[in-house]
């Protein structure tokens, strides 16, 4: 899934999708639930940082236990906490 993400700025989708033999319908549906997780962690994120604005990435990590500390370093640096 992630392969056919990064291929796709150099490659047209229908042929990534017909070469993976991977459904279109498939393919945006597994998007869409990534995005509803991570939309859902962020979520959780900055009520952590709310309550506790000195909390580092590591420290929020600490926080969710079952989250990689890779996924919340970077969704912090999408919501510009670092």
């Amino acid at each position: 899934m992630e392969i056919i993400q990064r291929l796709r700025t150099h490659y047209p989708l229908t042929w990534l999708l017909s070469f993976a033999q991977l459904a279109r319908s498939a393919f945006f549906s597994q998007l869409q639930v990534k995005l509803n997780k991570d939309k859902a962690l962020k979520a959780v994120i900055k009520d952590i940082k709310a309550k506790h604005p000195d909390y580092g990435y590591r420290r929020v990590h600490a926080c969710l236990p079952g989250v990689n500390h890779k996924k919340v370093q970077c969704l912090m640096g999408c919501l510009l906490y670092t």
